[in-house]
């Protein structure tokens, strides 16, 4: 996720695998379920990680 404490507070943002806009936040809303933010897209929970940054 985008903010985790491995990644420097100076990181880019992930993308959205769904839309592509940046994501700055993810909130888990059950076992299979997230939402990406801004975009409000539903991802799975660990989709959007630190190691999809390029």
């Amino acid at each position: 996720m985008s903010g985790d404490a491995d990644s420097p507070p100076d990181a880019p943002l992930s993308s959205c695998p769904r839309c592509d806009r940046p994501v700055a936040t993810v909130t888990v809303v059950g076992p299979g379920e997230a939402v990406a933010a801004p975009c409000g897209c539903r991802v799975a929970p660990g989709t959007i990680t630190a190691s999809r940054l390029e």
